[in-house]
């Protein structure tokens, strides 16, 4: 399974893992992070999925500090460059929807991962909402990470959720091979 959700994402075969929900696959890949006080920004969102900003919130105990990137009044989308400039170089971890779940708005993941780049921060980016519905190309759009599931538009049953790391990052962080 893990195999076609790869080809799906657009990335490399023996770089996604298979997970009970996005909650436990965000978990294990957050959990090779510290938070230090040079680098201690989390900014994502306030129109990502609920359940998953929580996770991020509770860091805020650890020294995160949160930047919350507010959506429009409609609570339809975001300003690109409104989250772009959030990001900076004490920013640790982005992560932010590709499609935001409430109006189907697509984010600029490229775009994004760019940023996160050039700064050196961490996107981890959620694909739930976009896998299955159309062409995702997170290896060619230098994407690191993503968290997704295969129920809604994958078609299948719960429990199949993924985490998926790009080989390179795996390396750099010197996660072990069956991290993914």
């Amino acid at each position: 399974l893990a195999g076609n959700v790869g080809r799906i994402l657009g990335v490399d075969r023996g770089t996604v893992t298979m997970h009970q929900n996005v909650a436990m696959a965000t978990e294990a890949m957050v959990s090779c992070f510290d938070i230090t006080p040079e680098r201690n920004k989390i900014v994502y969102t306030d129109l990502n999925f609920p359940s998953v900003m929580y996770l991020y919130e509770g860091l805020a105990r650890r020294g995160a500090e949160i930047v919350r990137v507010p959506g429009d009044e409609e609570g339809i989308t975001v300003d690109l460059d409104r989250l772009l400039s959030a990001i900076d170089e004490r920013t640790l971890l982005v992560p932010v929807s590709h499609v935001l779940f409430r109006s189907a708005v697509v984010q600029d993941a490229k775009a994004i991962a760019d940023r996160c780049r050039e700064v050196g921060a961490f996107l981890i980016l959620d694909v739930y909402q976009s896998f299955g519905s159309f062409p995702l190309k997170l290896k060619e759009w230098g994407v690191p990470a993503a968290v997704g599931g295969i129920l809604k538009y994958g078609l299948g049953g719960p429990g199949n959720c993924f985490l998926y790391v790009d080989p390179d990052v795996q390396e750099e962080m010197g996660l072990p091979p069956q991290f993914t």
